[in-house]
């Protein structure tokens, strides 16, 4: 989450992009069937964590050459399938198919947005792609399911991509809700965050604006890097 915090926050030194550039060990044993376990503090498994990572890795402006080329077109594709075949499980015991557990849907929320950040920022894909109106569809519907959640990063990957006011408005409860448990400052900054993405797309074309833009944009009036932990 760091990684993602300097990427899109611009104004950052040298220890900082040194830092970013680190690669970090998530888990050492790479095929270990626990990569594949919810992670309760986190929200998703080891695994997710680890494609999210080099999904930051291959975002790139768009006016460089590594953008949209034919390597970086097949890396993003591997790691679109990646996610689409990723199996996140919990730990002790199945839960029912027909009722799902908050941890579970909490895992295939996080990992809804990562395939939905994939396609904004990393692809560069419209807002009106129609991968990106199914996974908005389907993580809307998810989040109205579990009512409130606690993780930072999904929830502003989803927010950005809020275009009525249902939307809008099932977020800010979400952010409210969690505001009256957890009164951190990280979640006001979030939601100052959301509502000003929210502004910029009003006074733009919100199908054709460049989420990568827009990611920048509103991380980018904090002094600090926003916190996503």
């Amino acid at each position: 989450m760091y990684k993602f915090s300097v990427l899109h926050w611009l104004r950052i030194d040298e220890l900082q992009t040194w830092l970013e550039r680190q690669k970090k060990v998530i888990s050492k044993p790479l095929h270990s069937a626990r990569r594949q376990f919810i992670l309760p503090s986190w929200g998703c498994s080891l695994e997710l964590l680890d494609i999210l990572h080099d999904i930051f890795n291959d975002v790139h402006d768009r006016d460089t050459e590594q953008y949209n080329s034919p390597e970086h077109t097949a890396r993003l594709n591997t790691l679109e399938w990646r996610l689409r075949c990723l199996s996140q499980r919990e730990e002790r015991g199945v839960p029912s198919a027909n009722v799902p557990s908050y941890n579970s849907r909490a895992a295939e929320f996080y990992r809804l947005n990562a395939l939905l950040y994939l396609e904004r920022v990393a692809r560069g894909s419209p807002r009106d792609a129609q991968k990106v109106v199914e996974l908005v569809t389907k993580a809307y519907t998810l989040l109205d399911c579990m009512e409130t959640f606690d993780r930072p990063w999904p929830l502003f990957v989803l927010a950005l991509e809020a275009s009525t006011e249902d939307e809008r408005r099932t977020v800010l409860q979400v952010i409210e809700s969690v505001l009256e448990r957890l009164p951190l400052r990280k979640w006001v900054m979030l939601r100052r965050m959301v509502q000003q993405a929210w502004g910029q797309s009003d006074l733009a074309d919100f199908h054709s604006l460049d989420a990568l833009v827009l990611y920048r944009s509103v991380m980018n009036v904090h002094r600090v890097p926003p916190s996503f932990i």
